[in-house]
Protein backbone atom coordinates (compact mmCIF):
# COMPACT_ATOMS: atom_id res chain seq x y z
CA UNK A 1 0.00 0.00 0.00
CA UNK A 2 1.59 3.34 -1.01
CA UNK A 3 1.72 6.57 1.68
CA UNK A 4 -0.99 8.32 0.13
CA UNK A 5 -3.60 5.66 0.45
CA UNK A 6 -2.27 4.80 3.89
CA UNK A 7 -2.67 8.43 4.78
CA UNK A 8 -6.32 8.45 3.26
CA UNK A 9 -7.40 5.06 5.29
CA UNK A 10 -6.00 6.80 8.69
CA UNK A 11 -7.66 10.17 7.74
CA UNK A 12 -11.01 7.65 6.75
CA UNK A 13 -11.10 5.90 10.21
CA UNK A 14 -10.37 8.99 12.23
CA UNK A 15 -13.04 10.86 10.70
CA UNK A 16 -15.25 7.72 11.26
CA UNK A 17 -14.94 8.33 15.07
CA UNK A 18 -15.34 11.90 14.84
CA UNK A 19 -18.81 11.98 12.84
CA UNK A 20 -20.27 8.68 14.16
CA UNK A 21 -22.22 10.28 17.00
CA UNK A 22 -23.10 12.81 14.58
CA UNK A 23 -24.44 10.45 12.34
CA UNK A 24 -26.42 8.33 15.40
CA UNK A 25 -28.19 11.53 15.78
CA UNK A 26 -29.02 12.00 12.92
CA UNK A 27 -27.23 15.72 11.91
CA UNK A 28 -27.25 17.64 8.84
CA UNK A 29 -24.81 16.10 6.30
CA UNK A 30 -22.91 19.50 6.29
CA UNK A 31 -22.36 19.03 9.62
CA UNK A 32 -21.05 15.50 9.05
CA UNK A 33 -19.28 16.13 5.67
CA UNK A 34 -17.33 19.05 6.87
CA UNK A 35 -15.73 17.63 9.64
CA UNK A 36 -15.31 14.39 8.09
CA UNK A 37 -13.15 15.78 5.31
CA UNK A 38 -10.88 17.68 7.68
CA UNK A 39 -9.46 14.45 9.40
CA UNK A 40 -9.30 13.04 5.65
CA UNK A 41 -7.17 16.02 4.83
CA UNK A 42 -5.30 16.47 8.14
CA UNK A 43 -4.11 12.15 7.88
CA UNK A 44 -2.92 13.42 4.32
CA UNK A 45 -1.01 16.71 6.12
CA UNK A 46 0.36 14.34 8.53
CA UNK A 47 1.56 11.84 6.17
CA UNK A 48 3.15 13.98 4.41
CA UNK A 49 4.53 16.97 6.94
CA UNK A 50 8.50 16.91 6.77
CA UNK A 51 8.57 18.52 10.24
CA UNK A 52 11.34 17.06 12.27
CA UNK A 53 9.17 16.20 14.69
CA UNK A 54 7.95 12.96 16.40
CA UNK A 55 4.38 11.79 14.80
CA UNK A 56 2.05 12.71 17.91
CA UNK A 57 3.91 15.91 17.70
CA UNK A 58 2.87 16.91 13.80
CA UNK A 59 -0.55 15.09 14.53
CA UNK A 60 -1.02 17.34 17.04
CA UNK A 61 0.39 20.83 15.86
CA UNK A 62 -1.84 20.21 12.38
CA UNK A 63 -4.82 18.78 13.43
CA UNK A 64 -5.27 21.24 16.24
CA UNK A 65 -4.28 24.36 14.00
CA UNK A 66 -6.89 22.80 11.04
CA UNK A 67 -9.34 23.06 14.00
CA UNK A 68 -9.09 26.54 14.73
CA UNK A 69 -10.82 28.09 11.70
CA UNK A 70 -14.15 25.74 12.88
CA UNK A 71 -13.71 27.00 16.40
CA UNK A 72 -14.62 30.84 15.29
CA UNK A 73 -17.86 29.47 13.30
CA UNK A 74 -18.87 27.09 16.43
CA UNK A 75 -18.34 29.88 18.90
CA UNK A 76 -21.05 32.02 16.73
CA UNK A 77 -23.34 29.35 17.13
CA UNK A 78 -22.82 27.16 19.60
CA UNK A 79 -20.43 28.54 22.34
CA UNK A 80 -20.51 25.66 25.10
CA UNK A 81 -19.09 23.47 22.29
CA UNK A 82 -15.90 24.83 21.53
CA UNK A 83 -14.08 22.97 24.39
CA UNK A 84 -15.04 19.98 23.98
CA UNK A 85 -14.63 20.37 20.18
CA UNK A 86 -11.12 21.31 21.26
CA UNK A 87 -11.20 18.51 23.41
CA UNK A 88 -11.92 16.44 20.84
CA UNK A 89 -9.32 17.57 18.09
CA UNK A 90 -6.91 17.03 20.73
CA UNK A 91 -7.69 13.61 21.26
CA UNK A 92 -8.07 12.45 17.50
CA UNK A 93 -4.49 14.95 16.48
CA UNK A 94 -2.79 12.79 18.58
CA UNK A 95 -4.31 9.44 17.72
CA UNK A 96 -3.69 10.58 14.18
CA UNK A 97 0.26 11.58 14.43
CA UNK A 98 0.86 8.11 16.70
CA UNK A 99 -1.11 5.57 14.24
CA UNK A 100 0.05 7.42 10.59
CA UNK A 101 3.80 7.20 12.21
CA UNK A 102 3.54 3.51 12.93
CA UNK A 103 1.94 2.88 10.05
CA UNK A 104 4.90 4.85 7.66
CA UNK A 105 7.22 3.30 9.68
CA UNK A 106 6.11 -0.54 8.36
CA UNK A 107 5.92 0.69 4.91
CA UNK A 108 9.46 1.47 4.63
Amino acid sequence: MNKLLIALAIGFIIALIDVAPMLLRKAPWLQIATPFVHWIVVGVLVAYSSMPLPGWAKGLIIGVITTIPFLFVLAQSHPNAVLTVVGISVVLSLLTGVVMEQALKRLV
